[in-house]
């Protein structure tokens, strides 16, 4: 029992160092920005069919949306 207990707190301890980690790197907090902003647009931009009901992304909003991802992680700083 007191090795599960160390191997569950070891597992938690390492996820939480791990998202700490990331939370204080700039380039991925700006990273996890521009993603966040990409998934946002292509909810924007996302139509249904009229037949089968699936949703898709307009290709004009696919193609923007991917532009506004690309110019925003030009000025991430770059992480290591």
């Amino acid at each position: 029992m007191r090795l599960i207990m160390t191997v569950v707190f070891l597992a938690i301890f390492s996820l939480t160092t791990l998202a700490m980690a990331a939370n204080t790197n700039p380039a991925a907090r700006c990273m996890d920005r521009c993603e966040k902003e990409k998934e946002g647009c292509f909810g924007m931009h996302t139509k249904s069919d009229t037949r089968s009901g699936a949703a898709y992304v307009t290709p004009d909003g696919h193609k923007e949306c991917w532009r506004a991802y690309h110019e925003c992680k030009k000025y991430c700083p770059k992480g290591r």
